[in-house]
């Protein structure tokens, strides 16, 4: 190892001491707290399950007539890939010798690559794999568009290159194909501007468009939102070759939908939990909106209940991590913990049974890509020299996929605010 990269190695670390801030960055709640298996060989991987058993019945003769193997099904998991890459200037680099130079160029630049992956692949985890990021609600053809939900921009940095297309992802109209480099972001008032020329309107960047990170278009990983989806499937579906219809709430998870008549977020909680238990469900892990989480807390008023829940890696929970605060709701037979996440849409929640939905790898996630199979700041493999340039690269990735081998032990909460229990 030369003295540069031990240099480097040293640096990463002390990763989280004496660290710039970053601001706007919270742990990625969910990712975090998800199994992360690293199996992912071959071209792809056949999950299976059961999920209707045989018949039995009084009579003996009709029992034996009955007699059939039980329902199994499979789903054939195909993997995902995102990519990060982390420039840095040769000369910049060269003159770092001190300790603290090192630190702050080189450790802050891949902190920050390798923590906006994580927070990407959690907010992957709640929307569809078109990936798109937000939508126009107004101004194409200016010079500042508006979307449609200002939390959507928590997905979008200054200086990112974005296209649109006029569908989210899924629809396969494709981008527009023009980019544009977001100038700057204004979250309070959910606008993106751009220099110079103005937002293209009609065949990209126009009102009720999507917006994209160039290159995203339709490749997103098959997250909660598609493993569980808000309705169930009908005939003709086919989710990784198996069409779910035939049992859509065992190979598609459960669904339950707010009431006025639950009167407020506890009781829905409970009458989604109490039905959730009754069908079979196994998870204590129920995740939504930050907004929702404080509706909540304060709607149960002195009656709270807080708890912790620790991260996961994939040797195991993050012993040591100060863990996530929930709050604990009785359903009908276990104590089930209901935790924030910022990238969790506001009128949606997913209840996971966290043994039956996890991230199957082709190694870690999201880790260092080093081509002689060990990745890592200390291995040359990890650092490219850039032939046309005086700089280095660092290549982080993905490659995986979000799995399920129970989906029906698993459900999608609907919490429209049309319900008016918030």
């Amino acid at each position: 190892m030369t003295a540069e990269l031990a240099a480097y190695e040293a640096a990463l670390k002390r990763l989280y001491k004496n660290e710039l801030p970053e601001v706007g960055h919270s742990p990625p709640v969910t990712w975090s707290l998800l199994k992360k298996t690293t199996g992912f060989v071959g071209e792809d991987k056949s999950l299976p399950l059961k999920f209707a058993r045989s018949q039995p019945s009084h009579t003996f003769t009709t029992a034996q007539t009955r007699a059939r193997a039980s329902g199994y099904a499979r789903f054939l998991l195909t993997r995902g890939r995102d990519y990060h890459v982390v420039q840095m200037d040769g000369e910049a680099l060269e003159a770092a010798r001190d300790e603290g130079a090192v630190r702050n160029y080189l450790q802050e630049e891949t902190r920050s690559g390798m923590d906006r992956m994580a927070h990407r692949m959690n907010r992957n985890l709640f929307r569809n794999y078109g990936m798109a990021q937000a939508r126009i609600q107004s101004g194409g053809g200016t010079t500042t568009i508006t979307v449609t939900d200002a939390n959507d921009l928590l997905g979008l940095d200054v200086g990112d290159f974005i296209t649109s297309s006029t569908d989210d992802g899924t629809g396969g109209a494709g981008v527009a194909g023009t980019t544009a480099q977001i100038a700057s972001i204004n979250r309070e008032a959910g606008t993106i501007t751009k220099t110079g020329a103005a937002w293209k309107a009609g065949g990209g960047f126009a009102d009720n468009s999507y917006l994209f990170l160039d290159g995203d278009y339709g490749l997103g990983f098959y997250g909660a939102a598609a493993w569980f989806p808000s309705t169930a499937p009908t005939s003709g579906d086919s989710f990784f070759g198996r069409d779910r219809s035939t049992d859509p709430e065992r190979l598609a998870g459960q669904r339950y939908t707010a009431a006025t008549s639950d009167g407020d977020l506890p009781g829905f909680l409970k009458r989604a939990l109490t039905r959730y238990s009754v069908a079979g469900g196994t998870g204590n892990t129920l995740i939504i909106n930050p907004i929702l989480w404080n509706y909540l807390d304060q709607q149960l008023g002195n009656k709270v209940r807080y708890g912790q829940m620790l991260g996961q890696s994939s040797k195991g929970p993050l012993v040591g991590h100060a863990g996530f605060t929930s709050i604990k709701i009785v359903g009908q037979h276990r104590e089930t913990e209901v935790l924030a996440d910022r990238d969790c849409p506001l009128n949606d929640g997913y209840i996971f049974d966290l043994d039956h939905f996890w991230w199957e790898g082709l190694g870690e996630a999201p880790r260092y890509l080093g081509y002689d199979g060990k990745g890592g700041v200390s291995d040359n493999a990890a650092w490219l020299r850039i032939s046309n340039e005086d700089a280095i690269e660092g290549r982080i990735g993905a490659r995986g996929q979000f799995a399920s081998n129970a989906p029906g032990r698993c459900a999608r909460l609907s919490i429209p605010a049309s319900a008016s229990i918030y």
